[in-house]
């Protein structure tokens, strides 16, 4: 039959079958609430370093960050790029996070809404080349016909940060430099 709370307690505060104080600090800190205010800390990596990974990732490969040491590293698909001469850090050890890959780049859904965003008939125009066939050579096609192609890189350039700004604030890291805002 099952110890009630208040027996468990009692062991606890006694010493009797309890746990290490190490086990009890883990416990409670894990059932502490997520907060806003917890310790972020300041690395050397900065935002722009951060979207130009995301810029170079693919379906092949991933780029991780070590918070420990700065280090960036790419990890390549072994099937589909071959035998790559690079040595592959143990990025199961402490401190590598990975970044954002591309399934955070969400073009296709940021291309839609950049569309809905312009003024009749172009955005109309714009959104059907988003949904035809090669809806990426369609809409930068259509958006360059339009005018629209340097508007549509700095919509897609503020996205790519505020995933990018997301990472920092979900790894509890600060971006290095004046763009960290």
């Amino acid at each position: 039959m099952p110890e009630g709370i208040e027996v468990q307690e009692k062991k606890r505060k006694s010493g009797r079958n309890a746990a290490s104080p190490a086990v009890y600090e883990m416990i409670e800190a894990a059932e502490e609430p997520a907060s806003d205010d917890k310790p972020r800390r300041k690395v050397s990596l900065s935002l722009a370093d951060v979207v130009e990974a995301m810029e170079m990732t693919s379906d092949d490969n991933q780029t991780y960050y070590n918070a420990l040491t700065g280090e960036l590293h790419t990890s390549f698909d072994r099937f589909a790029y071959g035998d790559v001469d690079q040595p592959e850090p143990d990025l199961e050890a402490d401190g590598w996070i990975p970044l954002p890959d591309s399934y955070d780049i969400e073009d296709l859904r940021w291309m839609r809404d950049f569309a809905r965003e312009q003024p009749d008939p172009m955005g109309s125009l714009l959104l059907d080349a988003a949904f035809e066939r090669h809806p990426y050579r369609r809409f930068k096609d259509r958006a360059a016909n339009l005018g629209f192609l340097n508007d549509w890189f700095a919509y897609r350039e503020e996205r790519m940060r505020e995933v990018a700004r997301d990472w920092f604030e979900d790894n509890g890291l600060i971006p290095a430099g004046a763009d960290a805002q």
